[in-house]
């Protein structure tokens, strides 16, 4: 097996065979973004919402008859329902040394 790395713009120079694909997101918090736990939150809450997956239907089989389909939705931190950090997040975020860490 090899591992293969491609650049976002080159995705239309992937094989076309089997295998496992990752594409990563790297995201830069600049100065400005990490000037305090306010705004560094609302950086966060929009990078969460560029990584969102779009919701999708799903339709699994299995023994004995097993049968399971139904709609997904991505729940993730920007969600609506979820706009909370962990008690973990939120403390780096007080200090401003621990964001720019954190960063």
């Amino acid at each position: 097996m090899s591992i293969q790395d491609f650049r976002w713009e080159d995705l239309d120079l992937t094989p076309e065979e089997t295998g496992v694909y990752a594409w990563y997101l790297n995201p830069v918090l600049r100065p400005a973004d990490l000037a305090d736990s306010q705004s560094t939150k609302e950086n966060l809450l929009r990078i969460a919402e560029q990584l969102r997956l779009p919701s999708f239907d799903v339709k699994a089989s299995g023994h004995l008859s097993l049968t399971l389909e139904g709609n997904l939705d991505h729940i993730h931190l920007a969600s609506e329902n979820k706009k909370e950090l962990s008690e973990l997040v939120e403390s780096v975020l007080e200090n401003t040394s621990k964001r720019e860490l954190f960063a």
